[in-house]
């Protein structure tokens, strides 16, 4: 009968408080990522710590408890805490505080405010008693939820993934290419800056199916396209144009840059041996 007459609030114990003044139309003030041990002077702190019930007449006046941190929420909000009291929400098969109920500034029937009673304790109690049950199946729906939610992102990842990388390769598609190229493309309009890209392909590729067969040619193409990915730096994009083309996209680099990169590419893959094809040389 008395709670639509204080100020109630549930405060977790880990992490973070939340307090909701009833009568002042559901205004919300929350403090996040309290240290414990730092902070044994918020009331809802000490009742978790300490499993104790805490019934006050005045905050200000008591000698027992010294509550610097309601004070200074009382500072920060303009709220005047007298009459306290806090209540321990306990997980009964695990034995163990998971937050607490916080009450403040009971007000009798004139508007006054006045103590909480022995009878208000023991409601506090049954209420608490029955919040811990709503809070544990509450805990295990959001873990159910959180690990649904790492599922599906890591769902959402891998079909992104899927989406833009050439499966052979491993290097980006061309689908990839031309979303970042139209980006590219706007920016460097709009900012004025040089815009290059190099298009290479793998010289006499058609002959090296015939001769080798198709296996060692898809082997080719991925140790050249790894061979160049090694070589690049990350500020480049290096994608799989279709067949044995493939394209770098070179973001803030001039036409001078790319016939620079293209040469010292060229070199590279000149250097590498490729097993039974021996070496490969690609034109640009």
């Amino acid at each position: 009968y008395f709670y639509h007459k204080t100020h109630l609030g549930f405060s977790a114990i880990q992490n973070s408080s939340l307090d909701i003044d009833m009568n002042r139309s559901r205004e919300f003030i929350s403090w996040d990522n309290i240290p414990v041990k730092d902070n044994m002077n918020l009331a809802s702190v000490y009742c978790a710590v300490n499993r104790e019930l805490i019934n006050i007449s005045d905050v200000y006046e008591n000698v027992y408890y010294d509550f610097e941190g309601t004070k200074n929420f009382d500072k920060k909000t303009g709220y005047r805490t007298k009459s306290m009291l806090v209540v321990p929400i306990v997980d009964g098969e695990k034995d163990e505080v998971i937050g607490v109920l916080q009450l403040l500034n009971k007000l009798d029937d004139s508007g006054n405010v006045i103590s909480f009673t022995a009878e208000d304790s023991e409601l506090s109690l049954s209420l608490a008693s029955q919040s811990a049950a709503v809070l544990v199946r509450l805990k295990g729906e959001l873990e159910n939820l959180r690990k649904l939610n790492l599922k599906l992102e890591k769902q959402r990842d891998e079909l992104d993934y899927l989406a833009n990388t050439d499966q052979l390769t491993k290097v980006a598609n061309r689908l990839k290419f031309n979303t970042e190229y139209t980006k590219a493309f706007l920016e460097a309009s709009k900012d004025n800056v040089p815009l290059a890209f190099i298009i290479l392909d793998i010289d006499h590729f058609k002959s090296v199916n015939d001769t080798f067969g198709h296996k060692v040619g898809d082997y080719v193409l991925s140790k050249m396209a790894k061979v160049i990915s090694d070589f690049l730096s990350d500020d480049v994009l290096f994608a799989r144009w279709g067949g044995e083309e493939f394209v770098i996209l070179l973001p803030n680099k001039s036409y001078k840059n790319a016939v620079e990169l293209a040469e010292k590419v060229r070199v590279e893959i000149n250097e590498c041996l490729f097993d039974a094809v021996s070496t490969i040389s690609c034109s640009f």
